[in-house]
């Protein structure tokens, strides 16, 4: 990790989660890209006093999305909320390039049916080239196609410099044959980040 890359980038995110104006309109962003989806939510935002210092939103009163006993006490079904959420950041992440990037349980919430995204202060945005190859990572991930998650992986850039493309290959095979055939409940993330 370059030490000065890193510092700068934390800088640079600084910024723009200090600047109210851009978490106003990353809020606008998210709720157009949603609006038609009945079971994600953003507060509303208060326009006639919102500056890059101000920043009021509507308040939003819901249980934690790590809540579980008050969640299923509530009569929600627990799975269906995890599918709900899963649909969701693969629909903004593949589909819409825009993501609300600070999912902790104190940015999600459950109210009125609905999961509520909160704090947009930083998003990630994805250029239409890097959806196009995250969407063709995915489709190789999910036919087995080792030879084209090389190529998504060389054309996303991860890495700079010389790759050892057969240390690669070995590497996603070894991904493959850990990782796709397991229970999500045998997966250590540590491991497989």
């Amino acid at each position: 990790v370059d030490p000065i890359q890193v510092l700068e980038e934390m800088e640079n995110t600084t910024e723009k989660e200090l600047n109210f104006k851009i978490e106003g309109e990353n809020i606008l962003n998210f709720k157009e890209y949603n609006k038609n989806l009945n079971s994600i939510y953003a507060p509303d935002l208060i326009s006639e006093i919102w500056s890059n210092k101000v920043l009021v939103l509507e308040r939003v009163e819901g249980i934690k999305i790590n809540d579980l006993e008050t969640i299923q006490k509530e009569g929600y079904d627990n799975k269906e909320i995890a599918r709900k959420l899963a649909l969701s950041y693969c629909k903004q992440i593949f589909d819409d390039g825009f993501f609300q990037s600070d999912p902790h349980p104190g940015n999600l919430l459950i109210c009125n049916k609905k999961i509520c995204f909160l704090d947009f202060g930083i998003v990630g945005e994805l250029k239409p080239e890097m959806k196009k190859w995250l969407n063709s990572a995915i489709w190789a991930i999910a036919t087995r196609d080792i030879d084209k998650v090389i190529e998504c992986i060389l054309a996303i850039g991860i890495k700079t410099g010389k790759v050892n493309k057969a240390n690669l290959s070995e590497d996603v095979e070894y991904l493959f044959d850990t990782y796709l055939s397991t229970s999500l409940k045998n997966i250590k993330l540590s491991e497989l980040l």
